[in-house]
């Protein structure tokens, strides 16, 4: 039972960092796609 927890822990610090990630790259994409609109 224990070594399944850690099995779904693991998974689920992957999917956060993944998310994390995601989120990331499309915040600063977005910023620089809003600042390159706003300076055309």
């Amino acid at each position: 039972m224990a070594r399944e927890y850690m099995k779904f822990s693991q998974f689920l610090i992957l999917f956060v960092a993944v998310l994390v990630a995601t989120s990331s790259i499309v915040g600063v994409f977005g910023v620089t796609t809003l600042g390159v609109l706003y300076y055309c």
